[in-house]
This record gives C-alpha cells, sequence and structure tokens, in this order.
C-alpha cells in the first residue's frame, strides 16, 4: 500500500508511475518492473538467464540529465519541438557541434539481484531530460545551436531584457551588468562541480541585493 505525506514513496525512475511498498516495505516495485530495495538503498535485478544457460545482459540504467561536461567535451540539450530531446556536444579543441540522443561515459555500476548478492555490472547512459516540464513549455532549453561568441550573445540577451523589463536610464548599466552576471553564471554552473569548482548563481545574490535588482529576473 501507498504511503501518503512526507513519506510517500518518489515515481519510478523508469516510467515516472508511483511506486508500491511490497514485502511489509523492504522493497518498492513498479508495473514497468523496477524493483528497489529500501534496506540496501539499491536497485534490484532479476536473475533471468536465456536458453543454454547464458545470462541475460543486464540493461543499461538511464539517467536523465540537462547538461553535461567533461574532460573533453561539454554537452547541453535542446529540443527542436519536433524530434525527442538531444544533446549538442561540442568537444573542447574543435568548432563543431555534433548533435547525440544519448551518451555513453564508460560508465558501470553493480547490481543486485533479488537474493542480495552481486548480479553484475551495468552500464550508465546519460540522456536529455524528456518530462511534463519539458512538453508543456514549464521549462525552456534551446532549439538549436547557433555559432555566436559573448558579445553577440550579450548583445541580443540586454535588447531583449530592455524589451522586457522598464528600466531608468540613470539604472541602464547596472542593469546591464545584471544581464552579463545572469549570463556568465549559467557557464560557470555548467563546470562547477565537475572540472573546476566555480562559484555559480547562488553566489551574487549578495551582489544582486547590493544594486536592488533580483537575479531571477533576468
Amino acid at each position: 500500500m501507498n504511503k501518503s505525506g512526507d513519506d510517500a514513496p518518489g515515481p519510478c525512475p523508469r516510467c515516472g508511475k508511483i511506486l508500491v511498498e511490497v514485502g511489509g516495505g523492504s522493497f518498492l516495485e513498479c508495473v514497468c518492473g523496477y524493483k528497489f530495495d529500501t534496506y540496501l538503498s539499491r536497485e534490484v535485478v532479476g536473475t533471468e538467464t536465456e536458453e543454454g544457460g547464458k545470462k541475460k545482459e543486464i540493461p543499461p540504467r538511464r539517467v536523465e540529465v540537462p547538461s553535461l561536461v567533461v574532460d573533453d567535451f561539454i554537452a547541453e540539450e535542446g529540443w527542436d519541438r519536433r524530434n525527442p530531446p538531444c544533446f549538442a556536444v561540442r568537444r573542447f579543441g574543435s568548432d563543431v557541434i555534433e548533435y547525440e540522443d544519448e551518451i555513453d561515459l564508460g560508465e558501470v555500476e553493480s547490481c543486485l539481484t533479488e537474493d542480495g548478492e552481486e548480479g553484475g555490472k551495468r552500464k550508465i547512459i546519460y540522456v536529455p531530460i524528456d518530462n511534463g516540464h519539458l512538453r508543456e513549455k514549464m521549462v525552456l532549453v534551446p532549439s538549436e545551436a547557433i555559432r555566436a561568441d559573448f558579445d553577440e550573445v550579450y548583445r541580443e540577451a540586454c535588447a531583449l531584457a530592455f524589451e522586457i523589463y522598464d528600466c531608468e536610464e540613470s539604472k541602464r548599466d547596472e542593469f546591464k551588468l545584471l544581464v552579463a552576471i545572469a549570463i556568465g553564471s549559467w557557464f560557470l554552473d555548467r563546470f562547477s562541480g565537475a572540472t573546476c569548482n566555480n562559484g555559480g548563481l547562488e553566489s551574487l545574490e549578495s551582489l544582486a541585493s547590493r544594486t536592488g535588482h533580483g537575479l531571477c529576473h533576468l
């Protein structure tokens, strides 16, 4: 039976449906076949075998992310509203932008069988986030990758900001600074905790409070 309130099981990471408690709360199961061991805090993998006694290959775990930054490339989610979301990938040292439906970094994780024993290794595959928030346009992502330098992006961002928001003439330079901060923070947040540790948007809240403008408006 499902719990209610703050202790209710979350949605299934595979299909998004509600997880159901079984075995007195020892496991969480979904109609899609997903099973989670609450005691060991790990997904349970079945032990079925194919004809001939060979073990079935464990399907990869697909992890939804909006962006990825690794040593040799940066990937950002995009969606053209016609095809499924994908990653725009640019490798460092190259100006070529490639589009990938999924990214395999060669990562693997250990899996458990229903008996609580090691069930082998499973690949981890990174895929773009595709959910109701994206489809209902509550969250917006780029529709395509367009070559541009920072000055071009900054000019367009300022023009859009002044078109949307009223700003006193004496505050325009200050307002443009906040636009630059918002753009820079978006970029630095991609690298924070990855290849380096940079202050992201939250680190600039004190600056926003001193200027009297909210960064969220940008």
